[in-house]
């Protein structure tokens, strides 16, 4: 412990020892303890004594010679800094006197500026009227390519329309002008402007005038100028007019030219044929003369349709067949023209082309009725077929149209025909004698005039009369038709039996009810034939349930029952009431009982409805039976001594009761 103690002491006293500690503490690991030693091993090569002595001085020599390198540098920059401050200080006088001298030139030009402001704001008013005289000269003026267009005699094209929308413009503008504080102005252009659309309508109007020719053909093509020219023109009533009517002429004389030799000529080659060649058979002359006529005016206002149809609007898929700048062009016009078509000039025009046509129709229509060998359907037929077709052009051109009245006065002449024949054909009718057949069905002559009456209905049901006029239309011609046919059948019937002419009159009326059932405006007539058969079905009821009575043997105690009854007299009182006479009746009664289904059977069998037979057989035995029980309860009737009487006198034998008695003609009657 001794020994170390004195070492401890030199530890803490001896610089050396402290040195050697600080030494040990360095850490090797620090970053700026290996770029010391990397920057000492640049010089420091030797690890000998003398340069570990001189170890400090080469340190402090490599540290002089760097700071007078640092120093060197600095000399140069501060040189350069010098130099650098000397030419500021150049630039910052050459400034100072520029900066003096702005401000003098300021100074010397602050009333140029404010001249270059004063011209500035005029050139930027002089601007503004220019651009407004420009616009103003635009907007009132036209160019010299529209005057031309406007002026000069020619050929038409796009731009002379474009050009008059644009003066129409250009006057519709000027009534404001005239109505603001430029009444002037407004004056001089409108006269200006005036003078130039009086010179283009009349170019225009010439123009349209020798356009009109290609409406001679056919099928004319309406050029898209053509319409056009129109809509412009109606701007000037009288000059449309003049040209409406140039149209109706042409087109009037080229239709006539058409309708004739359709009636004459035919088509190409004959095919098809001349309408007059079916002139035997007036119903088809009648019908494609007419037939002509619609298909023409279909045609002709088709062509007209086209012909004001401006945008040509036709449709293609869905969409105009017009492009986008022709949409534009007629967007612009029809801000300053009217182009929508107008139905009333197109009607007006279609009256007058088709007034051609009325006279070659009418003579050719009357002189068919003149022919004497038309019959009252086929009179009818014509008739129908000139209503059908007068109500239908009338549906386009109106009733005053030139043809529809050459319609209506043939239409009045065919109905009068028509009248005149159906009373001509009912005197003769009822002059007719033919002797009715044994069968006793409706003569020959009585199912011609039905069957002409059915034809007469049939024709008019397809007519365009509504179903609630037609009942009240047709009233008449019926009336004329069933009168005489109900008065032939009275008097064809007069030479026969009751029970015949009851039977010929029901078959008769039966086939005219059944006619008139097949259409609804004739049921209520039919209806009332019920009546009349009705009556006949009576008397058939009444001549059956006679004829039953005569047959059947006891019709005399019947008689003589309904006697005693009335007159209150004891029934034995009489003789046919008797016992024994009643027995000898009921016998007889059973004897007829077994034949009765024939004779029934043979007297009903000439109706024509087997149904109709069955129910006058069965009402006729109804009656019948309605007598017998009366007959019966009367002689069950113990007041009236036929019953309980004593065993010594007669008593009443073969007596069916009513059940009995309905139970055998029910049987019997069942084939009938």
């Amino acid at each position: 412990m001794d020994i170390l103690q004195p070492q401890s002491k030199l530890n803490k006293t001896n610089p050396l020892s402290h040195k050697l500690q600080k030494l040990l503490s360095i850490s090797l690991e620090n970053e700026q303890t290996k770029e010391a030693f990397k920057e000492l091993s640049t010089f420091y090569t030797d690890n000998t004594a003398v340069a570990r002595r001189n170890l400090m001085n080469n340190i402090e020599q490599q540290e002089m010679l760097i700071n007078n390198t640092f120093l060197n540098s600095l000399k140069k920059v501060n040189d350069e800094v010098v130099l650098l401050e000397k030419e500021l200080n150049s630039m910052n006088s050459m400034f100072n006197e520029m900066a003096n001298e702005l401000t003098d030139k300021k100074n010397n030009m602050k009333h140029i500026i404010q001249q270059t402001n004063i011209l500035n704001k005029q050139k930027t008013q002089l601007e503004l009227k220019k651009n407004i005289s420009e616009t103003f000269l635009s907007k009132f003026t036209l160019t010299e390519e529209e005057i031309n267009c406007l002026t000069v005699r020619g050929p038409l094209e796009r731009s002379f329309f474009e050009a008059m929308t644009h003066l129409q413009k250009i006057i519709n503008d000027c009534q404001i002008l005239l109505i603001s504080n430029n009444q002037t102005a407004g004056l001089e252009i409108m006269d200006k402007m005036s003078g130039y659309q009086e010179k283009a309508f009349e170019n225009l109007f010439h123009w349209a005038q020798a356009e009109t020719r290609i409406m001679t053909k056919e099928n004319p093509e309406i050029t898209s100028l053509f319409r056009d020219a129109l809509v412009v023109l109606r701007q000037r009533q009288v000059l449309f007019q003049l040209c409406m009517d140039e149209i109706a002429q042409i087109r009037k004389e080229a239709i006539v030219k058409s309708f004739i030799d359709a009636l004459t000529v035919g088509g190409p080659e004959g095919i098809p044929r001349p309408i007059e060649f079916f002139a035997h058979d007036p119903l088809r002359y009648v019908g494609d003369m007419l037939a002509w006529i619609h298909q023409t005016l279909a045609s002709e206002r088709e062509m007209l349709q086209g012909l004001f149809d401006v945008r040509g609007k036709k449709m293609e898929n869905g969409e105009p067949v017009t492009s986008t700048a022709d949409q534009e062009y007629y967007d612009d016009m029809e801000k300053i023209f009217t182009i929508v078509p107008d139905n009333k000039t197109i009607i007006e025009l279609l009256n007058k082309i088709l007034e051609g046509t009325c006279r070659p129709l009418q003579v050719r229509i009357e002189q068919i009725f003149k022919s004497s060998n038309l019959g009252v359907v086929e009179i009818y037929r014509i008739y129908s077929l000139l209503q059908f077709y007068h109500n239908t052009i009338e549906n386009v051109l109106g009733s005053e149209a030139f043809i529809n009245v050459s319609l209506q006065k043939l239409i009045e002449k065919a109905l009068e025909i028509f009248y005149n024949n159906l009373r001509i054909q009912g005197e003769q009718l009822l002059e007719y004698s033919e002797p009715i057949s044994n069968d006793l069905q409706p003569s020959s002559i009585l199912k011609e005039g039905i069957m002409q009456l059915k034809d007469i209905m049939a024709s008019y049901d397809t007519s365009l009369v509504s179903n609630n006029d037609k009942e009240a239309g047709f009233s008449e011609i019926l009336s004329l038709l069933i009168d005489p046919i109900m008065q032939f059948v009275g008097l064809s019937s007069t030479n026969l039996n009751k029970y015949d002419s009851a039977i010929y009159m029901i078959n008769s009326l039966t086939l005219l009810q059944n006619t008139l059932n097949q259409y609804s405006f004739t049921k209520k007539s039919a209806e009332k034939l019920n009546v009349e058969i009705g009556v006949y079905i009576d008397i058939l009821i009444h001549e059956e349930y006679i004829n039953i009575l005569n047959q059947s043997g006891i019709e005399s105690i019947i008689h003589a029952a309904q006697t005693a009854i009335r007159e209150n007299k004891p029934p034995q009182s009489l003789q046919a009431m008797q016992i024994k006479n009643i027995n000898e009746s009921m016998k007889k009664f059973d004897e007829f009982l077994c034949s009765v289904n024939l004779d029934l059977s043979r007297n009903l069998m000439t109706l024509s409805q087997t149904e109709l037979a069955v129910e006058i057989g069965q009402k006729g035995i109804t009656q019948f039976i309605q007598n017998y029980e009366e007959l019966y309860n009367y002689l069950m009737d113990s007041a009236n001594g036929y019953v309980n009487t004593s065993s010594e006198g007669e008593t009443l034998i073969n007596l069916h009761t009513v059940q009995e008695l309905k139970t055998l003609l029910c049987l019997n009657t069942d084939t009938i």
